[in-house]
């Protein structure tokens, strides 16, 4: 049986491996492309429902159940005056203070080194559309 120590010892990196730099989370809502910093990214999570609330603006397509939080799920394209989304298929969790909201996307997001679209923080979401 390995010792804890050569446990570590094998799941460590090879020498000389570095690890890619990750800044952004890219993604697509209603055809058009966002970033958002990975600081603000809590999770990529499967689309499991989005419940609707009677009389919500357009831009809010529900709350959804994560991690034992109702949570605001907007759409992100309609907000920019783009395209809604059609099918969400995927929630990327983001966080600003104590407020936690998911965007609804069509495709799988992408963590990449470089932003790439339209720049968004959470924080901007939550100021300019008062999302609560």
């Amino acid at each position: 049986m390995e010792s804890p120590e050569e446990i570590r010892e094998t799941e460590i990196a090879p020498e000389g491996y570095v690890a890619p730099e990750i800044n952004a989370c890219v993604f697509r809502a209603g055809g058009v492309t966002f970033s958002v910093p990975v600081e603000e990214l809590i999770e990529i999570v499967e689309v499991s429902e989005i419940i609707p609330l009677p009389g919500s603006p357009d831009y809010l397509l529900g709350i959804a159940h994560y991690r034992g939080k109702a949570v605001p799920v907007i759409d992100l394209g309609f907000l920019e005056g783009e395209h809604a989304v059609k099918k969400p298929e995927w929630l990327v969790v983001i966080q600003t203070g104590d407020e936690v909201m998911g965007i609804a996307v069509e495709e799988m997001p992408d963590l990449r080194r470089d932003f790439e679209g339209k720049d968004i923080s959470a924080s901007e979401i939550y100021t300019k559309y008062r999302i609560t």
